[in-house]
């Protein structure tokens, strides 16, 4: 942490592959909370789109407790959603119409054809704490 804190960027990837190797510096459960917003349309460019397509979550009804979003087109009761919709690609893969994880959710796609996907096509990273530190230009 003192390594990461002063930006060196070297030593905190030395200390945490030690760590690592000593069975130690383990994160098992935590997952960094991470979403990255993309352009509908080009979420739409992924094969398996409407196959992966699940609308789930309290906040995806309204008061009558009918879904707000219809399965396969990314239907909604005020109309379609359009190519320039920005939505949220999460750190656990799934797409929603928010910053908010699991909230008016249109896709879950966990899978590994997905993931390959949002990591080659759209550049898709959940970042570690090393890929945080800027660089400090004065030690070069």
């Amino acid at each position: 942490m003192i390594a990461l804190a002063a930006g060196r960027a070297e030593v905190a990837k030395y200390l945490r592959t030690a760590a690592e190797a000593c069975g130690g510096n383990k994160t098992e459960g935590h997952q960094l909370k991470y979403c990255k917003g993309y352009r509908l349309g080009n979420l739409r460019k992924y094969p398996g789109w409407n196959a992966g397509f699940i609308v789930r979550g309290q906040n995806n009804q309204d008061a009558k407790g009918t879904d707000r979003l219809s399965q396969g087109n990314n239907l909604r009761e005020d109309g379609p959603l359009s190519d320039d919709k920005v939505v949220f690609i999460h750190q656990d893969y799934s797409v929603t119409e928010s910053i908010w994880h699991n909230e008016n959710v249109l896709f879950v796609g966990a899978d590994s054809a997905w993931k390959g996907f949002c990591m080659e096509f759209l550049k898709f990273k959940v970042p570690d704490d090393l890929d945080l530190i800027i660089p400090d230009q004065s030690r070069s």
